[in-house]
């Protein structure tokens, strides 16, 4: 059973550009059962990041925060700290919320896969990316569209 650890451009940006709500309600579906199960995650700093956009989005989340939110204990804050000595310049002190460490010690800490929608920085980049650290670090690091596929969802367009 995978634990998926979603970074805030993973819910942010199928809900913004690629899949809204209104328009394909099965994918969202798929990520409630996700939920329910315990199977999609996020680090709080994950969860104060899409709240903050005040959109539909900050609801749905907030409705299922209780089933969501992995708390900060004390496996995660270790893990943190690690992860930030190691790739100090993963965090960018400019950024929305330096949820980047949280969301890889979660993916480490359950032995679960990242989903983010970042891309690894090149050689001689001024900061390293989530799929850097996950690669250096030996943890999968996968897009939603790799979820889609690694869960086998379909989609199919209700005719009737």
């Amino acid at each position: 059973m995978t634990i998926y650890s979603f970074d805030a451009n993973s819910l942010i940006t199928p809900w913004r550009v690629y899949y809204p709500i209104i328009s394909f309600p099965a994918l969202w579906d798929c990520f409630d059962e996700l939920i329910s199960t315990g199977r999609l995650k996020c680090a709080e700093p994950v969860f104060d990041e899409v709240k903050k956009g005040g959109d539909e989005l900050s609801e749905w989340v907030e409705k299922r925060k209780d089933k969501v939110v992995y708390t900060w204990d004390e496996p995660i804050q270790v893990a943190v700290v690690d992860i930030q000595r190691q790739f100090a310049s993963l965090v960018d002190p400019n950024g929305p919320s330096g949820a980047e460490p949280w969301v890889i010690a979660l993916a480490k800490v359950v032995g679960g896969h990242v989903v983010t929608f970042e891309k690894k920085a090149g050689p001689g980049a001024k900061r390293v990316k989530i799929p850097n650290v996950c690669e250096g670090l030996g943890i999968p690091c996968l897009s939603v569209f790799d979820v889609i596929a690694r869960e086998k969802w379909v989609f199919r367009l209700d005719t009737g």
